[in-house]
């Protein structure tokens, strides 16, 4: 367990558990940001990696997020040719989102990140519907749009925006 180096709220990380999965997949989101409700899963294929999944919780047990880093954080069929970023894929509980919670929650997240792992920098892959969340880690985090991806899904095409952050500790 890890506490978030302190920006607002404190945060604790924890490995994901069977529990929190089920709690994540009945999340639901309105309006654009439904496509990412999750649908429900067997607990037991998602708990097992060397990059998480974590749990993020507040103090007082209340679960707000998840997140997982490397190949399990990456877009399924996604070309990433360059393997120097370590990938970053993470959740927020869809009624906290809007309020500027995400602010917070991001920048305890790379406080996270920085404290587990060592890289030079961190990409992020989002849907390019997505533009608050492009927005938020632009204007807020300092991610750069460094390209788009395109792959095929069960609904055809989707593209994605690519964004990557340079570590400046890391120079």
């Amino acid at each position: 367990m890890t506490t978030s180096p302190g920006i607002g709220a404190p945060f604790v990380f924890r490995p994901l558990t069977r529990e929190d999965v089920w709690a994540i997949t009945s999340w639901r989101d309105l309006g654009p940001y439904a496509e990412y409700d999750p649908a429900p899963a067997d607990p037991s294929g998602v708990l097992d990696s060397a990059y998480g999944p974590y749990a993020i919780i507040t103090p007082a047990g209340e679960l707000v997020g998840f997140c997982r880093f490397g190949p399990a954080a990456r877009v399924a069929g996604g070309d990433y040719l360059d393997e120097r970023p370590l990938d970053l894929d993470f959740g927020v509980r869809p009624n906290l989102t809007g309020r500027g919670f995400e602010i917070t929650f991001v920048r305890a997240l790379l406080g996270f990140t920085r404290q587990r792992f060592v890289a030079e920098s961190y990409r992020v892959t989002l849907p390019e519907s997505n533009r608050r969340g492009v927005r938020l880690l632009g204007q807020w985090s300092g991610f750069k749009v460094t390209g788009e991806l395109t792959v095929d899904g069960d609904g055809g095409k989707q593209t994605f925006t690519v964004l990557t952050l340079t570590d400046r500790r890391s120079g």
